[in-house]
């Protein structure tokens, strides 16, 4: 369960991670808009989406041992301000801005098992109903590949290594009924641990860490859930009370189906001398406003959902095979190869036709997107 408070900040409302709660952090979300102007902040990316890296005071927060995964960069933050225009904007008189959805999305990833940077906060100022500002905060990585460059250049019998590993998370991400809308390759990252000298990066294996998130955090757990909602993207929230870790009501996403097992044949161990299978914590998921909770997700959802990874052309089939077998013997194996090859065609149409059209960038004119 992943305990997070309410966060008010007038005219700021949203969610802080129970650990980080307090006056420390309250007073660097007051300040940030001065913060990020300062010379000594890294801009990441400086577009209609605006991120940025930010040194947190270490004292303030719980240490690297306490709050998580050992890739974080103690005290570093990564603030992502997200930009919204014309009808986007306009969505969230209905919807939540991209800041929540992020929130939501990293939340529903680490509470089913899966790894992404540990969310910090989130919040949004609204004006007549309509969010004109939201803005995520979580804990900056550090050494991760993006999966786009290990699938260009990486011999075969190590791509194959890669993919037995990937494929059974994104099969588990499935069967969670998590759907990550841009799965792309830039959007994956992989972490690895150097088992020996090997000028192959990938004789070694990735980074494993525990998936429990109560043993990276220092506090009890809280009382029984009170009430549950579900809102129209298909997140659960629970109402409950905790005088310890927030006072006041505390929204909590609802807990995830548990993962199955990692479950790869023999035959596919490309390196069993010395060096291991890429271990399932090794993947981080990014972009997590795009992640959707879905109650059902056919075959055709599952292969749709896969396209936008670049997985190389003579290794397809051997990525459908290992999904196939993470997710079941009786997993439609033929018929989904079918709608994932039918899907993919689509994609690649439809990438042709607006890079041909140069639809994004009518879209951006048209204050569209």
């Amino acid at each position: 369960m992943f305990d997070s408070c309410s966060l008010d900040l007038p005219p700021y409302r949203g969610f802080v991670a129970a650990v980080y709660n307090g006056p420390a952090l309250a007073s660097v979300l007051r300040e940030l808009p001065r913060l990020l102007s300062s010379a000594s902040v890294e801009i990441l990316q400086d577009g209609r989406n605006k991120i940025y890296a930010v040194r947190f005071p270490p004292a303030e927060y719980p240490t690297e041992k306490d709050m998580g995964p050992s890739k974080s960069a103690a005290g570093e933050a990564v603030v992502k301000i997200f930009g919204a225009r014309g009808f986007h904007k306009l969505k969230t008189l209905l919807l939540p801005s991209k800041g929540i959805r992020a929130w939501r999305g990293a939340v529903a990833l680490r509470e089913g098992g899966f790894e992404t940077p540990f969310p910090i906060a989130a919040y949004e100022r609204r004006r007549f109903g309509v969010a004109v500002e939201s803005v995520f905060v979580a804990e900056r990585l550090r050494g991760g590949q993006e999966i786009r460059g290990l699938f260009r250049d990486l011999p075969e019998m190590d791509l194959r290594a890669l993919i037995a590993g990937l494929a059974p998370v994104l099969a588990d991400l499935h069967n969670a009924g998590l759907v990550h809308r841009d799965l792309s390759d830039g959007n994956v990252l992989v972490f690895f641990i150097n088992r020996d000298q090997s000028s192959n990066p990938l004789r070694n294996s990735l980074l494993a860490i525990s998936s429990d998130t109560t043993a990276m955090t220092p506090l009890p757990p809280l009382p029984a859930l009170s009430t549950t909602t579900t809102t129209s993207s298909g997140f659960q929230f629970s109402s409950r009370k905790s005088t310890d870790a927030c006072p006041g009501t505390n929204p909590i996403l609802g807990t995830i189906a548990p993962k199955s097992a990692l479950v790869i044949p023999a035959e596919v161990r490309p390196w069993s001398s010395g060096s291991e299978l890429p271990a399932r914590d090794g993947f981080h998921f990014l972009d997590t406003n795009r992640v959707r909770k879905r109650p059902r997700l056919g075959n055709f959802g599952r292969a749709r959902n896969l396209v936008r990874l670049g997985v190389p052309v003579s290794l397809r089939s051997f990525f459908l095979d290992q999904y196939a077998l993470a997710v079941g013997p009786s997993f439609p194996r033929t018929r989904f190869a079918f709608y994932y090859r039918t899907a993919k065609r689509a994609f690649e149409f439809w990438l042709a036709f607006k890079k041909a059209f140069r639809l994004r960038t009518i879209a951006r004119k048209l204050g569209l997107q």
